[in-house]
């Protein structure tokens, strides 16, 4: 009975954190997506490419079709893309702090958390390379 009391906290933490979480992910992503398309629309416009563009014919080699959706789909990507591949890397290195003690504390012996390490970061590696 004590256990679950030690565990409605917890668990109401941690479903309240992840809630935030994607109302947080999804304003950081819509509010940077709403930046990179105002500066490449601005672009886009200020430098007066759309003079320089060949339409014509989807088939024509070079053409681009509806450029403004491309840089609202392209922004969103990127945005989306680099949001998750910061967020990853943040949340990667806050376990390695949080645990990474834990780990080297109750090891039986130091080659057990150096290997842990070794395998962590080739896995990495191999994984984005």
């Amino acid at each position: 009975h004590r256990q679950l009391w030690d565990f409605v906290p917890i668990a109401a933490a941690s479903t309240l954190a992840s809630i935030y979480d994607g109302y947080l992910t999804t304003m950081w992503d819509l509010r940077w997506r709403e930046e990179l398309t105002h500066d490449f629309t601005s672009l886009w416009l200020a430098e007066r490419s759309y003079y320089y563009v060949r339409f014509g014919s989807p088939a024509a080699e070079g053409t681009i079709d509806n450029f403004d959706q491309r840089i609202v789909e392209d922004t969103a990507l990127f945005a989306s893309n680099s949001r998750a591949l910061i967020c990853s890397a943040v949340s990667a290195a806050m376990r390695l702090a949080v645990f990474g003690p834990a780990l080297i504390r109750i090891a039986p012996t130091p080659h057990v958390w150096q290997l842990c390490l070794v395998l962590s970061f080739t896995s990495s590696v191999f994984t984005h390379v």
